[in-house]
């Protein structure tokens, strides 16, 4: 089933608790310095460990304009569809190449005549991410959901599916510049 470009914040909220993050947990994670011994350790089991890192770090958006495509959808508003890099440093180090569309709340003849952040949007990124998560190689999904206000404020939520680690964050930032993340990911 091909996965939808618009994630309700319900939905955000609901894979967060399916990752198994609670509200309590994401309030109160500790930075963990390494992975915790088993509680009750046995010579023939392989217990596996499961790290909590609190997360943090830079996140820069690359949009390739050239892949951009643009449709009136109901109401006089504009969707766009662009080819786009994520590139993340910190707690995350590595890329993130996919799509990504935002609905814009202008018709498709302003919102393609005038700079990202001009009017008001809603965005979904949908990617691959390869890199390294709290130094731990990782491949695969990455969400990156959010709102850009006029002016160009980006306020989202990245959630990180990519074995062996899984993470919620929250990311803040500027249109054509560079934001930063913060959050808790999960290493097993």
């Amino acid at each position: 089933m091909p996965r939808s470009p618009w994630f309700p914040p319900v939905r955000g909220l609901a894979a967060a608790l399916l990752l198994g993050f609670s509200p309590v947990a994401l309030a109160a994670a500790p930075a963990a310095a390494g992975p915790a011994p088993p509680e009750h350790p046995t010579a023939d089991v392989d217990i596996p460990y499961r790290t909590t890192v609190r997360a943090r770090g830079d996140v820069t958006t690359t949009l390739d304009f050239s892949t951009r495509a643009a449709r009136e959808v109901a109401g006089g508003r504009c969707e766009l569809v662009v080819d786009a890099v994520l590139s993340f440093t910190g707690t995350l180090a590595g890329n993130a190449v996919g799509t990504t569309t935002a609905l814009v709340f202008a018709p498709c003849a302003e919102a393609t005549s005038t700079p990202p952040g001009t009017f008001f949007d809603t965005f979904h990124f949908a990617g691959t991410f390869a890199g390294r998560v709290g130094g731990v190689v990782t491949l695969g999904d990455l969400d990156y959901i959010g709102l850009t206000s006029p002016g160009g404020k980006i306020s989202a939520t990245v959630l990180l599916n990519t074995p062996p680690a899984d993470g919620l964050l929250r990311a803040d930032g500027e249109v054509g510049g560079l934001g930063s993340y913060r959050g808790v990911a999960r290493i097993r």
